[in-house]
C-alpha cells in the first residue's frame, strides 16, 4: 500500500478507526500459527482475524496499542501483517467419516 492510499484512507468519511484492546489482541494472537516473514504461504491479513475479537465489524482499520509477535518467529505482527490462522480443530463428538466406503460426491454422515 502507498503514502497515496493511506492518506486516501483517511479521507475517508466513512471508515472508522477502532481502537483494540490489549485482552482483544492477545485472544486474537492465538488464532495465528505463522506470519509472512516465516511462512511464504501466509495470506491473511491479521486484521481480517481481529475482527472476529473487536468491537467494531463495519468499514474499520484496527488500531493496535502495539504490535505482537509471531508465535514461530517472533517477528512483530501489525495489521495488516499477512499471517496464517491457526488450522480450526475437527469436530469429533458424533462425527464419523467413513472415507473408505465413500465415493465422490458422497457426503459424511453424522450421528447425533
Amino acid at each position: 500500500m502507498s503514502d497515496e492510499d493511506d492518506l486516501r484512507d483517511l479521507e475517508d468519511l466513512e471508515l472508522q478507526f477502532v481502537p483494540v484492546s490489549i485482552q482483544q489482541l492477545a485472544r486474537a494472537v492465538t488464532q495465528v500459527e505463522s506470519c509472512e516473514k516465516c511462512n511464504p504461504d501466509a495470506e491473511i491479513p491479521f486484521d481480517w482475524i481481529l475482527r472476529a475479537f473487536a468491537d467494531a465489524k463495519d468499514y474499520v482499520d484496527y488500531i493496535l496499542p502495539a504490535p505482537r509477535l509471531c508465535p514461530k518467529c517472533r517477528a512483530e505482527i501489525h495489521e495488516k501483517t499477512l499471517v496464517q490462522p491457526i488450522a480450526p480443530p475437527m469436530r469429533r463428538t458424533g462425527f464419523k467419516c467413513h472415507s473408505a466406503n465413500m465415493q465422490a460426491g458422497d457426503e459424511a454422515t453424522t450421528e447425533g
